[in-house]
């Protein structure tokens, strides 16, 4: 007799007869645990659609002009930039043997225990993408205490300053506003140092609704992750965080992660678990990417 659960899709279900998983509610916790995805643009257009690269067409911004009466309005060009997005694959694979089964590793136990790392993969490999791709941002940076890349010391460290100044930048560009800035944990550490930031009461909120949201300040979010890179300026290692303005990047899914469950060769007495999704992000408005240059605090 078959089990009719050998035959549900949702996400904690797994079976020999029908090994393909994917569920709304995986999708939705992928998201949630993704620092970054929150605040770009989802597109979907490209989904399960063939082609390796999308052109994606990027308005320019109008304005008005004063009208003069009996004359017939002017007519000025429409332009069109593009914003290329190119899709690539990513995935792995686990497998479990039958002497394994047989020796304590329980089927269900092994499926439920790879397909949640699996999830946490999918969300941590989506931030390092994105955050990739972000790094290739030519807005000027910015640093604190008026320092640059070859007079940065290791007292320079993240603090609030930085957080008015880049707020203040947006503000004059396409950007217009300032949405969050995702911080390194080293900087994150500077921050909660400072009694301005750490009093929400005065300066930020108490409600925490994004995932690696540490608080807020002057109305920003301010988010930390380990996916900041670091370089060497000046003798130090420094933290290279993220300011994200409106519509910073765009994130295409290609085709949506899938987990599958396969029995080898009869001979080989192993299952394998494959798992993998494709998609494409790019900077979508580059004045809306600035990245934040300081010294660590630990």
């Amino acid at each position: 007799m078959i089990s009719t659960n050998a035959y549900g899709t949702y996400s904690t279900n797994s079976s020999y007869t029908n090994p393909i998983v994917w569920s709304e509610t995986a999708e939705a916790y992928i998201y949630e645990k993704s620092v970054f995805q929150a605040f770009g643009i989802i597109n979907l257009e490209q989904l399960n659609r063939p082609g390796r690269q999308y052109n994606l067409t990027l308005d320019t911004g109008a304005s008005l002009g004063r009208l003069t009466e009996g004359v017939a309005t002017p007519i000025s060009a429409t332009s069109f930039n593009q914003v290329t997005v190119v899709f690539y694959g990513y995935g792995d694979a686990k497998q479990i043997t039958d002497e394994q089964m047989v020796t304590g590793e329980a089927f269900v136990g092994a499926t439920d225990r790879i397909y949640t790392n699996a999830l946490g993969a999918w969300s941590e490999n989506r931030d390092s993408v994105i955050v990739t791709e972000l790094m290739t941002t030519s807005s000027t940076g910015i640093y604190p205490n008026g320092k640059a890349s070859g007079t940065i010391a290791s007292t320079d460290t993240f603090n609030t300053v930085m957080i008015a100044d880049v707020k203040s930048t947006m503000k004059t560009t396409q950007a217009r506003q300032l949405q969050a800035i995702v911080v390194h944990p080293a900087q994150e550490n500077s921050l909660f140092k400072l009694p301005n930031f750490v009093n929400a009461g005065q300066y930020g909120a108490g409600t925490i609704i994004q995932s690696g949201e540490i608080g807020s300040y002057l109305g920003t979010k301010i988010l930390a992750s380990n996916h900041i890179t670091t370089a060497t300026e000046n003798g130090i290692t420094v933290y290279k965080a993220i300011a994200l303005g409106l519509k910073p990047f765009v994130f295409m899914p290609k085709r949506r992660f899938s987990f599958q469950i396969g029995i080898e060769n009869i001979r080989e007495r192993a299952i394998t678990f494959h798992y993998w999704e494709m998609f494409g992000t790019s900077i979508y408005k580059d004045a809306s990417v600035i990245v934040l240059t300081s010294a660590g605090g630990i």
